[in-house]
């Protein structure tokens, strides 16, 4: 069987080589950044536990800790849902919006992890993902509240289309 590599298309954005370049999908935006181990504290300032969950259709959001740094901040949470059928060829990410009590907002999924668990799973037909999100700066001294939702990209596909996941946490 041959292959015409000039048909050739990136799966991901639709060029062809050479016009491509490598494509890093679900990787730390500060992957290649750091130049000394300490550049990134390892240990968390302050960690909140927060343990609330949230659950729509066939999934639940739990968001379980805010671990606060000294140059950014991170959003752990776990994701359980139907799993993707096999072949599925997304990464699947949980997009946030967070807005504090000073007006201060931060958004996306900023390079967090994501991580299947399926040692985690209680039943078949259940997928768990474990994640993180970062987003910099922290927020200020004066934040005493912050509004976190969330919203799973692919549930505007569903029917009825999934409503984002709101939670509100005292920091």
């Amino acid at each position: 069987m041959s292959f015409d590599r000039s048909l050739a298309r990136c799966s991901f954005c639709g060029k062809r080589p050479p016009e491509v370049g490598p494509v890093v999908i679900a990787a730390p935006q500060e992957l290649g950044r750091q130049s000394t181990p300490e550049a990134l504290p390892r240990e968390p300032l302050r960690s909140i536990t927060i343990e609330l969950e949230q659950k729509q259709q066939d999934m639940t959001l739990l968001v379980h800790q805010l671990q606060l740094y000294q140059k950014h901040f991170e959003l752990h949470y776990l994701w359980i849902r139907p799993p993707f059928p096999s072949g599925f060829a997304f990464v699947p990410r949980i997009i946030f919006f967070l807005k504090d009590n000073t007006g201060a907002q931060w958004a996306g999924d900023r390079g967090g992890m994501l991580l299947a668990r399926p040692e985690l799973a209680s039943y078949p037909y259940q997928a768990v993902y474990q994640g993180s999100a970062r987003f910099s700066p922290p927020p200020s001294a004066d934040a005493r509240k912050m509004t976190i939702r969330a919203a799973d990209p692919l549930g505007q596909f569903e029917n009825p289309p999934l409503h984002p996941w709101q939670f509100e946490i005292t920091l």
